[in-house]
């Protein structure tokens, strides 16, 4: 039964490679081969795979763009919500594994919403790049920062005991 639905699976691969043109990151080819004609190095470039490889670069680029803003706050520059997910499993999996301890820091300003009221969206914006990069000179470089959501930020402190979290939040909040 399984080697019936796997043969089946080949079969509807192989039909999808015969309809349709092959394609590779979004740029088409009239067939397999023409791709491998393209991806060889062996040939001088001509126009048409001089176009491709821009078109490639443009579609790489776009590409690392999109992940870029994914995993990154776009009005902090810092990680964000996915990426910090990411750190956290894997902090918490070695932990469990009998590697280093890790704490986790919540930073939360005081009512920002009505700061962000009163001051306006521009202003607000300011500010909370004016705390994210304060709170980031006050960190170790192994230290992880990342913007949560609104006016939130989370900080992974690797190999660090709740003793350890308490001096880092006390040094923040010294600064900020």
């Amino acid at each position: 039964s399984r080697r019936r639905k796997r043969r089946q699976s080949d079969l509807r691969e192989a039909k999808l490679g015969t309809d349709r043109p092959a394609a590779w990151l979004g740029l088409s080819f009239e067939n397999k081969d023409a791709m491998r004609a393209a991806l060889d190095a062996q040939r001088p470039p001509d126009s048409q795979s001089m176009e491709w490889m821009l078109s490639l670069g443009g579609a790489i680029g776009r590409h690392l763009a999109r992940v870029r803003s994914v995993l990154h706050d776009s009005l902090t520059g810092l990680p964000g919500l996915a990426e910090l997910h990411q750190m956290v499993g894997e902090f918490r999996s070695e932990a469990l594994n009998g590697g280093p301890i890790f704490s986790l820091l919540m930073l939360s300003p005081l009512d920002f919403g009505s700061v962000n009221l009163e001051l306006g969206q521009l202003r607000s914006d300011d500010l909370l790049n004016d705390i994210a990069r304060t709170v980031r000179s006050s960190l170790r470089n192994t230290d992880f920062m990342a913007r949560f959501g609104g006016a939130v930020f989370a900080i992974l402190l690797p190999q660090a005991s709740e003793d350890n979290a308490e001096l880092v939040a006390a040094r923040i909040l010294g600064r900020a």
